[in-house]
């Protein structure tokens, strides 16, 4: 069965899709079947960093599977990557997309997905859905078939506020019951490495302060069930990444927070099973 895990921000630059792309490419080196959603319609992102032009996608994409008939086969929508030595299936959009050209299915939206999610079930492992920032109708459209959301945000206070608001809606998803959502997990980025005691004590407070803030709503370190807490996650700053946003090889010392992460949700995932 497919976990399907939805890639959110609070704002923009967050770092969302280099980090859902470099741990889809992290667990398809595993030989997970992967699949690849680009959800953020207005700016999509992930069709650049795969090299891919706008007009492979414009047919073959999300876009195209939410504005179709739904009678054709999920194939049809899809496009295989082919990254050294791993592949991974992408639904992407492009850049000059057009909203009003799936808003066409208007209510049929929220079966559209819930169609998505039925016919991805047995061929993949994992579904990575690069959501747009914000709480927005296509984030929510994500969010309500998603097995774990993937709350990502920068080392900084306008970030950090904002996550722990949305954190909040999340928390509230997961109290109602009323959705898929089985877990989360919170992945901060460009964390900027300490350079003396002071600073790695900074870090630490911070990253202290939100696993108490997840204790004191859920009422202690486990979840119901007796899953414990997730516990913040940290990709430290990655120079190359300033100029050019990448997948990191497998063997670089750079991917090394994403193999990590990779790990972590993986783990994250068979305990939910």
């Amino acid at each position: 069965m497919a976990w399907i895990v939805t890639f959110n921000s609070f704002k923009g630059g967050s770092g969302r899709s280099t980090t859902c792309l470099n741990m889809a490419a992290e667990l398809a080196r595993r030989d997970r079947r992967i699949l690849l959603i680009d959800l953020d319609i207005d700016g999509p992102g992930l069709g650049t960093l795969l090299n891919l032009a706008d007009r492979e996608v414009e047919t073959r994409g999300i876009v195209s599977f939410l504005s179709g008939s739904g009678a054709e086969p999920l194939d049809n929508h899809l496009l295989t990557v082919h990254l050294d030595d791993f592949a991974i299936d992408f639904m992407g959009a492009p850049l000059n997309a057009d909203a009003s050209t799936f808003e066409m299915a208007g209510t049929d939206l929220p079966d559209r997905m819930s169609d998505l999610k039925q016919k991805v079930q047995e061929k993949y492992d994992f579904v990575f859905i690069d959501a747009a920032s914000g709480i927005s109708n296509t984030s929510a459209l994500a969010f309500a078939i998603s097995d774990c959301i993937c709350l990502c945000f920068r080392w900084s206070r306008q970030h950090f506020r904002g996550t722990m608001m949305t954190l909040s809606i999340v928390l509230k998803m997961l109290e109602a019951g009323n959705f898929p959502l089985k877990d989360f997990v919170l992945v901060a980025n460009a964390v900027p490495r300490p350079f003396s005691p002071t600073e790695t004590e900074i870090v630490e407070e911070i990253k202290k302060t939100i696993n108490s803030v997840l204790r004191e709503r859920l009422g202690g370190s486990h979840f119901p069930d007796g899953r414990p807490l997730p516990k913040i996650q940290q990709v430290w700053e990655i120079p190359t990444m300033k100029f050019y946003e990448q997948i990191l090889g497998g063997e670089s010392e750079d991917s090394t927070d994403y193999t990590s992460l990779a790990s972590y949700l993986y783990d994250r995932s068979r305990q939910c099973q």
